[in-house]
């Protein structure tokens, strides 16, 4: 039997350099295994964060989107907030009266009164009967004002609070001999839709804030002897808020009359629960303003005049005012007396 060769010392070099070579191989292989699965590791930890982010952000607005929603919806208007120390931004005169008959075929002149005033008539000694024309929305416009100013010094004319010249009007008409009254912005029915402007007493005010917001529109402009309200269908319907607002004027020895906007009108009845002197329009001069209407309305409220021995009429600083007025005011002195609104009032 033939022995088995030995390997030879050559070869036993080639086979451990082979097997060093290998075990080499395998290193490497295992490393690029480890480094794959290192980086698959924190793949997988950087993904697990970024969704997560997105996830927070996401959440997030969906969280502000919330509370805008949110915030849109508690920032509901509160009138006792609107009206009390704006000052106003518009530059025109809220020029319409507002009445809460939504018939156009109605003029305000014919609405119907469940508490009409009693007025005794009062008869000028000449024979003529008593007028009192009361220019309302005084403080936006000066020219039709003074035109309407010389016509008569017993014009008197109503202020709006917080007008732009306001103050400057009612100083130069009391110069001028003419009477003052506060014209009241009041809330209407209408409201939203139709603000009443700068200075307005809403129903939802307690007693506090619309006494402290009273005051300071009386105290916003000079020489008042006098308060009308200036819209209000809503507001002179309640009678508690009538009442809150009459005990003001008492205390400052105002009269007031009522410019009639609603035919839910409780002014008279609180009138005369706190002993205030009061009237109440008769006649809208030009609520359209245009020269034979407005001579119209003239000839009803001398109707009117003739039938009671007295009567109030309500006209605007309107242009076609102005000149319809200066067209016809010796005319219209050949019918009635033109007196100040104070004449006319009284405690019922």
């Amino acid at each position: 039997m033939a022995k088995k060769k030995k390997p030879t010392r050559k070869k036993k070099a080639t086979a451990k350099k082979k097997n060093a070579v290998t075990e080499e191989l395998k290193k490497i292989v295992l490393g690029i295994i480890i480094l794959v699965f290192i980086v698959a590791t924190i793949a997988m930890i950087a993904d697990f964060y970024m969704t997560r982010n997105a996830g927070n952000k996401s959440d997030n607005k969906i969280v502000e989107e919330t509370k805008k929603t949110e915030i849109k919806k508690t920032k509901t208007y509160k009138p006792d907030k609107k009206p009390e120390q704006v000052k106003p931004k518009q530059k025109k005169a809220v020029r319409f009266e507002v009445f809460d008959d939504d018939d156009a075929s109605l003029l305000p002149s014919k609405i119907h009164v469940k508490d009409p005033v009693t007025v005794k008539p009062v008869i000028k000694k000449n024979g003529l009967p008593l007028v009192a024309i009361i220019i309302d929305d005084i403080g936006y416009s000066r020219r039709s004002t003074r035109t309407i100013a010389s016509l008569d010094k017993n014009i008197t004319f109503s202020v709006l609070p917080f007008s732009p010249h306001g103050e400057e009007l009612a100083a130069e008409l009391h110069n001028s001999g003419h009477q003052i009254m506060l014209h009241l912005p009041m809330e209407p029915v209408e409201y939203p839709s139709v603000d009443s402007g700068p200075g307005s007493l809403f129903a939802d005010m307690t007693p506090d804030q619309l006494i402290l917001q009273l005051r300071k529109n009386l105290d916003s402009i000079p020489y008042i002897v006098g308060v009308n309200n200036h819209m209000g269908s809503r507001l002179t319907s309640i009678s508690a808020k009538m009442n809150q607002i009459f005990s003001i004027l008492k205390q400052r020895d105002l009269f007031f009359i009522d410019s009639i906007t609603t035919g839910k009108t409780r002014c008279s009845s609180s009138a005369s629960l706190l002993k205030i002197s009061f009237g109440q329009r008769d006649v809208f001069i030009d609520n359209i303003q245009n020269s034979k209407y407005i001579m119209g309305q003239v000839r009803e409220l001398i109707e009117k005049a003739e039938k009671n021995g007295s009567a109030i009429g309500i006209a605007h600083p309107y242009a076609a005012t102005a000149e319809t007025f200066k067209k016809n005011m010796s005319w219209i002195k050949k019918k009635v007396q033109i007196v100040p609104a104070s004449t006319l009032v009284s405690q019922l």
